[in-house]
């Protein structure tokens, strides 16, 4: 299976990336082409920063002033094997794509928690709603193809390149570029999810019960807690803001 990349002007999560100005956007359609522009970026001393969908909040890592953007969007193919078992992900999709393909099936991955989250560098770390269960996202990782400084492309997983295996997993992407991962699959039920809102005047209680959960979160695994404060035009309003899920699986 395989979908079009998106059109348009190639949007960024933050702010400071959003910014952020490169000389060029490049977007392969293929591995192949992935590795001749790194080739291409060492020969000519050419800086370069490497997008899945441009989640990062910091400048410099999907997106480079005066340098190239490799944006991999267009490598947006998702495959499934016969046995149900693994599922093999291009690194430019975005969860949104990911999830609905496998709903069909009754399974899904343990992946981002946002759908416009894109899988190539979530899949090096990420905390997922079923982490507790299954653990991050890279840890359901059962290879990375991977680009290499040498322009080599190979499969990276428990039994080939094991060290640089386990420095993908959670070692975000400073040692290549991860093309297209394979993730096992996990069985999906109904999930239960909802947010509360919580006046300034709360704080400290939410300060005390968000520490709470954290230290007895193990008696409930299936649970899941997001939890930030508002900040808008320039300051916090230090409105409490709770997502909270439960995967029910």
């Amino acid at each position: 299976m395989r979908r079009h990349p998106p059109t348009g002007q190639v949007s960024f999560w933050s702010q400071q990336q959003e910014t952020t100005t490169p000389k060029c956007i490049f977007q392969p359609s293929s591995t192949i082409e992935v590795s001749s522009a790194l080739l291409l970026a060492e020969l000519f001393s050419c800086p370069f920063a490497v997008k899945s969908d441009g989640h990062a909040a910091f400048v410099g890592l999907s997106s480079i002033q005066n340098g190239l953007n490799i944006d991999l969007s267009p490598l947006n193919s998702l495959n499934l094997s016969k046995d149900l078992i693994v599922v093999s992900v291009g690194a430019g999709n975005r969860w949104v794509d990911v999830y609905p393909y496998l709903l069909q099936y009754n399974i899904s991955v343990v992946g981002g928690r946002v759908l416009d989250i894109g899988v190539g560098g979530l899949t090096t770390g990420g905390i997922s709603f079923f982490s507790q269960i299954y653990g991050w996202a890279c840890d359901n990782v059962v290879n990375y193809g991977v680009v290499l400084a040498s322009g080599h492309v190979v499969n990276v997983n428990p039994n080939s390149y094991t060290d640089l295996y386990w420095a993908l997993r959670g070692g975000g992407n400073n040692f290549g570029i991860v093309t297209r991962v394979a993730l096992s699959k996990h069985s999906q039920g109904s999930l239960w999810s909802g947010s509360l809102i919580y006046t300034p005047d709360k704080t400290d209680l939410l300060i005390e019960a968000f520490y709470n959960y954290g230290i007895n979160a193990v008696t409930d695994p299936k649970s899941a807690l997001i939890f930030s404060w508002g900040y808008a035009e320039g300051t916090f309003n230090f409105t409490g803001i709770s997502a909270l899920e439960n995967t029910m699986t």
